[in-house]
């Protein structure tokens, strides 16, 4: 004879369905990592910030890291967007990504 357990309403039972998990958790990760489109400042190409938002969302890299490879794959070399990933300096066009201390560019100038 079966014997089946009664659970009250507010019971979830584990689950051990790992791929089920992982779906799931992948589908809220990928929810809660949508780009808001007013981080960028200056001029950027949208090439470049079409890149980064495809970085951040497909790749799952944090705005620095997709705004680096962005610009060392589509900037031009010699212009301004080629210096700052020259010198691995975004703070003229992703000021959110850095520290409000290092915003003051009298204090901390820009290399280029």
């Amino acid at each position: 004879m079966k014997k089946f357990t009664v659970y009250p309403k507010n019971y979830v039972k584990a689950n051990n369905d790992f791929e089920s998990d992982a779906v799931s958790a992948s589908s809220h990760i990928k929810a809660s990592r949508t780009v808001n489109h007013n981080v960028f400042k200056g001029k950027v190409p949208k090439d470049i910030k079409d890149r980064t938002i495809e970085n951040m969302e497909e790749y799952y890299m944090g705005l620095a890291d997709a705004f680096e490879e962005a610009c060392r794959e589509l900037a031009p070399k010699g212009s301004e967007l080629w210096k700052a990933w020259y010198y691995n300096d975004y703070r003229k066009f992703i000021p959110s990504a850095y520290d409000p201390q290092y915003l003051d560019f009298n204090k901390y100038p820009l290399g280029y």
